[in-house]
């Protein structure tokens, strides 16, 4: 018989009281649970508690396989993860009076009627709560740090963020040394860097429930010991759920002043006869386009995580919220992602959700249209579209809706998305990915470049090495001599050809000759260390827009930056409404049947410079 004796609707919720009894010569958690009306929530004073279910961050690889430990839960033996085991311990020798709701045991999580009225009801409960209380896990001396560190530098990170949005410049500052002079800022110590840092490694961050369960909050702390840290530190120091809690304030907010210099709808305008009621499509749009990738244990949660936050914009811009939308778990992974897609682009006035569509070598499901992105996982580089500071100019390759005609707007038939546009001309000649790059053929300009460099010749070399010993590394390391010729005209902004060979002979990668300088492993490994460290940064941010791409020239001349799967024969083409110009992929001779491959970035066409008035657009159906 479940512990859940009775059944809630979309008016009631449960809350938790926790205790510890004796059973069997030990001490067991003991939760009782108590039914309430939504409206006595407030009067409640209850916390409202937001963690992960599984563990709190990455588990070492020796670690031991989980367990769940045994509580009671109005007086029946239940089982649950040794995270939400530790959260309990805490709050129960903390605040053993306080009522709280945690969803893993409010919720009959094997009632699925149940759960999805829950669902549609928790933005409620979270801006109900007197506090929303974050665990981050059990404590210990690195995390501790890691908080003390935060409540430290908060006050600097108010003052830069707001400096940062006001300019509309971001601070591109790769060396850690820099922030003394740069902030007045104290250095921090590699302690403290990696106490900060383990802090925001927390699975915490990378949730999708966090959105709504922040973002709504009256109140938001983290737990820390015997006392709540406010949340407002570690979002401001991580500045980005920070301004979207800020955001769902409005004019309630302490960034009001800064808030319209951030461009949350990634250039995408309102103000057609289209967009008019239906604008739930655009609220969608901007969260899914901050928040793709985030974390669930279950994929629909992806988009279901979101509804709480959605109806709230929804209801101060006065809008109805779509039925169909409401989370319901009856319905399969793909057609609650097939579901929200359609919506989106048959309301929105946009098409900007195509570019959250992933390369097709990336994609994890198969039965979805190709133009139906997959919500819950990451991308792997940043759209060309997204949000930004205001100043930046934001793409329309295609056009904006108050441009275009009714005839030009997306339209869904089944498993096909019906679409106009125009071609740029098929794709003639492809160049390297970034991957297979392995030689600079310009003047690097930084330290941090010439690192980069660096860090891409180390790693191939110890991946063919590994795969084809040390004669296949001789043959690449002299290919590469274009490196020597720019480190003799470049001298420091280029390392040449012997820094590698050294480094391969200290660990052991090629052989050591008479005449060489003896080069231990470690110390191979102490200036591969000081590679990474000072290019890793630079390294970072290349990552999420190079990698994963390629370069591609059309048979008209345009050329490219493209999805990494584009390939000899692809059609690169601007559709209506739609900000990048996409990769398409032609099913059969002599149709109009396309897959989508991905976007491009198209030198000379990004700002709608490719549209004339009278531009002839075509019939497009993407399956």
């Amino acid at each position: 018989m479940s512990a859940h004796i009775d059944f809630l609707t979309s008016t009631s919720f449960r809350l938790a009281s926790i205790d510890r009894t004796q059973r069997e010569d030990a001490q067991i958690l003991s939760i009782t649970l108590s039914t309430h009306e939504l409206r006595d929530a407030t009067a409640l004073g209850y916390y409202a508690l937001s963690y992960t279910w599984g563990p709190p961050r990455a588990p070492a690889p020796s670690e031991p396989e989980i367990k769940t430990h045994p509580i009671l839960l109005n007086g029946r033996y239940y089982q649950v993860q040794p995270n939400l085991h530790d959260a309990l311990e805490h709050l129960y020798q903390f605040y053993p009076q306080k009522l709280v709701w945690i969803d893993a045991l409010c919720i009959n999580q094997e009632d699925t009627k149940e759960r999805q009225v829950q669902v549609a009801i928790m933005d409620k409960i979270y801006s109900n709560a007197s506090l929303v209380a974050i665990w981050l896990g059990k404590p210990f001396p690195q995390l501790q740090l890691g908080f003390e560190v935060i409540d430290r530098i908060y006050k600097v990170a108010f003052r830069e963020v707001s400096r940062i949005i006001r300019a509309q410049q971001y601070d591109f500052t790769l060396d850690i040394g820099d922030i003394q002079d740069r902030y007045g800022l104290e250095l921090l110590t590699n302690e403290e860097m990696e106490a900060l840092m383990d802090v925001y490694a927390s699975r915490w961050f990378g949730r999708v429930w966090v959105i709504q369960e922040v973002a709504l909050a009256k109140k938001v702390g983290v737990i820390n010991g015997d006392s709540i840290m406010a949340f407002d530190k570690f979002g401001t120091v991580a500045a980005f759920l920070h301004i979207l809690r800020e955001w769902c304030f409005g004019d309630q907010s302490l960034w009001q002043e800064l808030l319209p210099l951030v461009d949350f709808t990634a250039g995408i305008q309102n103000g057609s006869e289209r967009v008019g009621e239906e604008t739930v499509g655009l609220v969608l749009t901007k969260l899914l386009l901050w928040t793709i990738g985030f974390k669930a244990t279950d994929p629909r949660d992806s988009v279901f995580g979101l509804w709480g936050i959605v109806r709230h914009i929804a209801s101060t811009q006065y809008l109805k919220m779509p039925e169909h939308l409401r989370p319901s778990y009856d319905m399969s992974v793909s057609d609650v992602f097939h579901s929200v897609a359609t919506e989106i682009l048959e309301t929105s006035g946009t098409l900007i959700l195509l570019t959250l569509v992933k390369d097709p070598e990336q994609r994890s499901s198969t039965e979805l249209p190709s133009w139906c992105p997959d919500f819950s996982s990451p991308l792997s580089s940043h759209p060309i579209s997204g949000p930004q500071l205001k100043s930046v100019t934001p793409v329309k390759a295609g056009g904006h809706i108050e441009g275009l005609t009714r005839s030009l707007l997306p339209g869904v038939r089944g498993g096909t998305l019906k679409l106009r546009g125009f071609p740029l001309g098929p794709v003639q000649a492809i160049g390297e990915r970034a991957d297979e790059i392995d030689r600079s053929s310009k003047l690097v300009g930084t330290e941090h470049f010439r690192d980069v460099l660096l860090i891409q010749a180390l790693g191939f070399v110890r991946r063919e090495f590994a795969k084809n010993g040390a004669e296949s590394i001789e043959k690449h390391i002299e290919s590469w001599c274009g490196l020597d010729t720019l480190a003799k005209r470049y001298p420091g902004a280029v390392e040449g050809t012997e820094t590698i060979r050294t480094y391969c002979k200290g660990k052991g990668f090629l052989p050591t000759l008479e005449h060489d300088i003896p080069v231990s492993e470690e110390e191979s490994d102490a200036f591969r260390a000081k590679v990474f460290d000072n290019g890793s940064g630079l390294l970072m941010i290349l990552s999420g827009t190079i990698f994963n791409r390629c370069i591609a020239l059309t048979a008209g001349g345009h050329l490219a930056h493209a999805s990494g799967s584009t390939i000899p024969g692809d059609e690169i083409w601007v559709l209506a409404v739609c900000p990048s110009p996409l990769v398409l992929r032609r099913l059969e001779p002599e149709t109009d049947q396309f897959s989508l491959i991905g976007e491009a970035y198209v030198h000379g066409v990004m700002n709608g410079a490719a549209i004339a008035k009278h531009t002839e657009w075509r019939h497009v159906d993407l399956v």
